[in-house]
């Protein structure tokens, strides 16, 4: 549809609160769909802190205070659809993790990557109806 065509977004960061790569993705994916760019799917990340401990729980989207304190740092992609088995790709920053930790956490953050989606689609149709309305209206 596009060929021979660089799609270019570019990001200056100015503050960070934690869950960076997330974020940047979400920005990307968010300007491009605002542009009208066809996507074959919605790329979805979470990111997830990660002790060696036990008896730590799993965080998702954690403060730059919670990122510092864990060990790990799991970023996990997941594509739009409601399969969260399907996982596009992982990120792992910090110090190894036992094999259980890893699927524990891939697996919540999978599962938590659905609630985005849903907002997305929920924000894409009030931008729909506002537009809609600010055209139509005398």
């Amino acid at each position: 549809m596009y060929p021979r065509t660089v799609i270019e977004v570019v990001f200056q960061i100015i503050q960070s609160d934690g869950s960076l790569l997330s974020c940047l993705l979400h920005a990307a994916i968010a300007a491009l769909m605002d542009a009208g760019v066809d996507l074959l799917f919605l790329p979805v990340a979470t990111t997830c802190p990660v002790t060696n401990h036990p008896s730590s729980n799993i965080l998702l989207d954690p403060t730059s205070g919670e990122e510092e304190e864990a060990n790990t740092a799991v970023l996990v992609l997941v594509n739009e659809s409601n399969q969260p088995d399907k996982i596009l790709g992982s990120h792992t920053v910090g110090s190894g993790l036992s094999l259980e930790k890893l699927l524990s956490c891939t697996q919540v953050a999978a599962k938590a990557c659905t609630a985005v989606v849903a907002f997305w689609r929920l924000a894409a149709e009030q931008k729909v109806t506002r537009e809609s309305q600010t055209l139509w209206s005398k």
